[in-house]
């Protein structure tokens, strides 16, 4: 059997990163019944959707919790759902945030800034103030 659909060591693993304790409270976290949390228990699977579920309700990894590999013992760092994708980005929003700290008018310089050297972003950000709905969605596309 794949460790994936092992029941007792995932329940072993919400037991260690959630205030989860009884298989009561798990059916009450997933809203289902304690006799659903049973017969999956003597099936010995616990479905993906409920470690994901989980994940989302106690910001921990979903991943870890199926297969016990990751790091952290499962849990997310603070803030990591937002973490980006692009290291660079989290590089500009660190170095952004120490001169905020030393001159707070350095956040609307680098505005300014940002968008002078990218005027697509300066397009895009236009485009989704204003909606799909606006005359405005695609101003290079108007028809004089």
């Amino acid at each position: 059997m794949s460790e994936e659909n092992n029941f007792n060591e995932i329940w072993g693993r919400v037991k260690l990163s959630t205030e989860i304790k009884t298989q009561k409270q798990l059916a009450v976290a997933l809203c289902l019944t304690p006799q659903a949390i049973t017969e999956m228990k003597k099936k010995e699977k616990f479905p993906e959707k409920w470690a994901y579920k989980l994940s989302e309700q106690f910001e921990i990894d979903a991943r870890w919790l199926l297969d016990g590999v990751h790091r952290n013992d499962g849990k997310l760092r603070k803030g990591a759902k937002e973490e980006k994708k692009f290291e660079i980005l989290n590089e500009i929003e660190k170095w952004l945030e120490e001169e905020v700290r030393m001159n707070p008018k350095k956040k609307d310089w680098f505005e300014v800034e940002f968008e002078k050297k990218f005027e697509d972003f300066k397009k895009w950000k236009l485009r989704k103030e204003t909606g799909p709905g606006s005359s405005d969605h695609y101003p290079s596309s108007k028809v004089a």
